[in-house]
């Protein structure tokens, strides 16, 4: 489990998203989402995206343990929080994401009943590798009327929740950047970060860029220690209070570049 549950309380229900096995043979449970009872943990359903899923790390050279599987992967661990939206009407939805980018949507009052399973990004549903080097890997976000998933080299991409289908998709002027990162939204606005270190702030109505700032370079921290941000590759922006906090320097996946900085964001 890569990522916090979900709390249901009209089921009185914990959604939580799995990720693969590293012994065959793998469950069903693995690489989904599973339902569980809030009081006493017992199971109520599971949906799996990607069956038959062995995978364990440091299998990739020559000298291999007994221990690795054969054979070994996709690797395609639900590694974001299912999103719980109520939609116009009072019919709910539970969505999450795919690492070769796919969107599905769950009734979690029909038992996880699969309502759709869609690639955004143009992709084959139901793929095991990205498409064009989309991947959703550590969470979306719900606004006023869209949710939102950064989407590897694909790019932030809002879709309708009702259908999966995308409404609009934001694609920084490079090319050589990704957008995994969780993105937050507050009224009219949606923040994602990038792996070259740029933050932006895009139209939650249009994905229009409203502003942009490059994280990756030196700062002198408030207090003292030398600083330098990096690539943004997992958690998302914090808003609170007012401000917008962002931490910079993600350097553990391929193309990122690490860094030591929180950073603080005001108002003009």
């Amino acid at each position: 489990v890569w990522s916090a549950p979900t709390i249901d309380p009209v089921r009185r229900a914990v959604y939580f998203g799995t990720g693969d096995a590293t012994t065959a043979p793998p469950p069903k449970t693995t690489d989904g989402i599973m339902a569980v009872d809030m009081d006493t943990g017992k199971l109520l359903w599971s949906f799996q995206a990607t069956p038959n899923d062995v995978f364990m790390g440091g299998c990739g050279g020559k000298n291999k343990s007994p221990a690795c599987p054969e054979p070994m992967g996709p690797d395609a661990d639900i590694g974001n929080s299912p999103i719980l939206t109520t939609l116009p009407g009072g019919r709910r939805v539970l969505t999450a994401g795919t690492k070769a980018g796919d969107v599905f949507g769950l009734d979690p009052d029909m038992n996880g009943k699969l309502l759709y399973r869609v690639n955004p990004a143009g992709g084959e549903p139901g793929g095991t590798r990205s498409f064009g080097g989309g991947d959703i890997l550590w969470g979306g976000a719900t606004g006023l009327r869209y949710t939102f998933y950064g989407d590897g080299s694909a790019g932030l991409m809002a879709i309708d929740p009702a259908t999966g289908q995308r409404v609009w998709q934001f694609k920084p002027a490079t090319g050589r950047t990704l957008l995994i990162a969780a993105p937050t939204t507050i009224p009219g606005v949606v923040f994602e970060g990038a792996t070259d270190g740029m933050l932006y702030a895009v139209s939650e109505t249009d994905g229009k860029l409203l502003w942009s700032f490059n994280t990756a370079r030196e700062f002198d921290a408030v207090n003292k220690v030398p600083a330098h941000g990096g690539s943004i590759a997992s958690t998302g922006a914090v808003v609170a209070g007012g401000m917008v906090y962002i931490g910079s320097g993600y350097g553990i996946t391929n193309g990122s570049d690490g860094g030591n900085v929180l950073l603080a964001f005001a108002v003009n």
